[in-house]
């Protein structure tokens, strides 16, 4: 009589025992982990029990690829990520989305999305997946907004503002569309968008033409006029909205400082507004380097030894006197140059690579001499 019940035992004990689903997980540098269950992707980490049971929670940068039986879309997905293939994953990745999986599942096919719109140069899938995920869910998800637009004018970056301004009202929603605006107009219009203010309440005097409201720590000459005609100053329910410190603006701003200093400059003055006053160092950096790119070397020279003398960070002060230095050198002062450029060599907290150029610049000019 005792048989059948210790049959039925077994069997349950052996139920619970093997795992309901063999999923797979692939971590960067480990073998794969076969027979787990992956139950959840929360918090940016992918969590699976093991086959001891132990409970596993892994960051999403660590995960390679994951394979649930069932889900063959997001198989197919994450080998063409693992191989580079970028289109094809993107492709794969939305097939599987369409598939309604669970909720879990669906954060994470959508961080991926991202990440592989974002690799394939489809800035507007990028933004969709992002918006799909919603702000609060990226941000548990760990997933960046988007920073990989396409050239200024492309189909991407149009379809991308216009799934953005679509999306609401939320301050990294408006973020991400002011940047994008600036990047395609190289202007941006103060009455709808309301710039930073670095102290006190705004401005309520009648504004003047071609001016921006006033900001109490604003270099001299920094800023030329972002617009025509008087500007009424932000209402007090305007909320300005701020550009991010890690901004794709800067790095396009600083890639056009090499070949198209002009448009680097306007867009540069075009974002400054909205960048909270103790994030513009890098920014006055860049529009320098543009400015000396099209001949205001004297006007870059004077920025950058003010900010060399008032910024906090040693390494951004140190950039600045190296720049500072190639100024003055175009303006034919190489007294002054030298100087500027051994002191940016001797500071520690130098980025090598500036701390390099400085040495070599020193050691040209004593040639030249």
């Amino acid at each position: 009589m005792r048989r059948p019940v210790l049959h039925l035992a077994l069997g349950v004990l052996l139920t619970l025992s093997a795992p309901a689903r063999p999923d797979t997980v692939k971590l960067t540098g480990r073998p794969a982990f076969d027979n787990v269950i992956v139950s959840d992707f929360s918090r940016g980490r992918l969590v699976f029990r093991g086959i001891s049971g132990q409970i596993l929670r892994k960051p999403l940068a660590q995960v390679e690829f994951i394979r649930i039986p069932g889900h063959p879309e997001l198989f197919d997905a994450e080998q063409a990520a693992v191989a580079g293939n970028w289109a094809l994953a993107l492709e794969r990745y939305a097939a599987a989305r369409a598939t309604a999986p669970p909720a879990w599942l669906r954060r994470y096919i959508l961080a991926r999305e991202v990440r592989a719109a974002d690799a394939a140069g489809a800035f507007d899938r990028a933004i969709d997946a992002y918006l799909a995920l919603g702000v609060a869910g990226a941000a548990d998800a760990g997933v960046s907004p988007p920073a990989r637009p396409g050239p200024p004018g492309s189909p991407a970056n149009q379809r991308a503002l216009a799934l953005l301004q679509d999306a609401g009202a939320d301050p990294a929603i408006r973020a991400l569309l002011l940047q994008l605006l600036i990047l395609e107009n190289l202007t941006i219009d103060p009455r709808q968008w309301p710039p930073v203010q670095s102290a006190g309440p705004p401005a309520t005097a009648p504004a003047e033409p071609q001016r921006r409201p006033p900001s109490a720590d604003r270099p001299v000459g920094l800023l030329p006029p972002l617009a025509t005609g008087s500007a009424p100053a932000p209402t007090a329910t305007s909320v300005p909205v701020r550009i991010p410190a890690d901004s794709f603006l800067l790095s396009v701003a600083a890639d056009w400082a090499e070949h198209a200093p002009t448009r680097g400059q306007r867009l540069v003055e075009a974002a400054l507004p909205y960048v909270p006053p103790h994030e513009r160092a890098p920014w006055r950096i860049v529009l320098a380097r543009c400015r000396l790119a099209s001949g205001g070397a004297d006007v870059a020279a004077s920025d950058l030894l003010a900010l060399a003398a008032s910024e906090s960070d040693p390494a951004v002060a140190a950039t600045a006197l190296y720049y500072a230095g190639l100024a003055h050198e175009r303006l034919g002062r190489n007294d002054v140059a030298r100087t500027l450029y051994a002191e940016a060599a001797e500071r520690p907290a130098a980025p090598v690579e500036i701390r390099e150029q400085a040495r070599a610049a020193v050691q040209r000019l004593e040639a030249a001499r």
